[in-house]
């Protein structure tokens, strides 16, 4: 298989139904994504946003409904085929091993590559900028256990960067950290969409996801109840119906803010 530029496949789930100790979880979920956007998965605690993250990836099989990828299904492709269409940053994803920040980077190079064979002339540029791009170049010969939470963080993110997929998958990137690196994560997300990539990320902070986020996918009790741009799906009465808060609201320099509130919730 081989994903070049001219390549954009499209993600789609098609009535995806799935149970986890007989409790449903996600309820006949359909929608599709494309790259050059930067989809928001919301919704409350215990919603489904990560199970259908990682259903997209194959690491969890529906019930039904099937999955489809560059119009093939990702349950028929190879656990290798299917690791170059995604990069993905799990939640949590901190790094507790003592490698060098490099060597954890260049793993993301593992689907384009002969597990025994060195990286290419090409995989190493591709590590690079990636490491570039993420602002760890001048930790590359550090230990990653030496670095802060914040650093880690975006260490873990070059890794998924550098799988040089059409798509990013990351679930809450920005959880556990100081505002100041959950800014810094988000902002860098959204810098890898372009018209060959699509970033896919879980939130929780609605205020990131209206600043960030092209388009918003809401799930509630396993079904999507909203999709579309930002300021048309945090509405007042989809924030009181399903996240249980009310909002205040404010514009600045042309960037709409919204900060929830448990005043006017219904």
């Amino acid at each position: 298989m081989n994903i070049t530029a001219k390549n954009t496949p499209a993600l789609s789930v098609s009535g995806l139904s799935l149970s986890i100790d007989q409790k449903q979880i996600l309820d006949d979920v359909s929608v599709t994504i494309k790259p050059g956007e930067c989809v928001g998965l919301i919704g409350p605690n215990g919603a489904g946003k990560t199970t259908l993250l990682r259903a997209l990836l194959g690491l969890v099989l529906p019930d039904s409904g099937d999955v489809i990828v560059n119009g093939q299904c990702l349950a028929a492709m190879t656990i290798k085929e299917r690791s170059r269409y995604f990069g993905y940053l799990a939640q949590g994803a901190l790094a507790h091993w003592p490698m060098t920040v490099r060597s954890i980077v260049e793993l993301g190079r593992m689907p384009h590559r002969h597990p025994w064979r060195d990286l290419s002339p090409q995989d190493k540029t591709i590590v690079d900028t990636a490491m570039e791009r993420t602002g760890i170049s001048e930790f590359a010969s550090r230990l990653v256990t030496s670095l802060s939470g914040g650093e880690r963080a975006r260490v873990m993110l070059a890794r998924a960067i550098s799988v040089g997929a059409p798509f990013l998958l990351a679930d809450e990137p920005a959880a556990s950290l100081d505002p100041h690196y959950q800014l810094q994560m988000t902002s860098l997300l959204k810098q890898q969409v372009s018209d060959h990539c699509g970033v896919v990320v879980v939130m929780h902070d609605l205020n990131l996801a209206q600043q960030f986020c092209d388009r918003l996918i809401v799930i509630d009790a396993g079904r999507i109840v909203a999709d579309g741009k930002p300021d048309d799906v945090l509405s007042d009465g989809l924030l009181q119906s399903v996240f249980r808060v009310g909002s205040v609201r404010w514009s600045e320099g042309g960037t709409s803010y919204v900060v929830p509130t448990l005043s006017n919730a219904g």
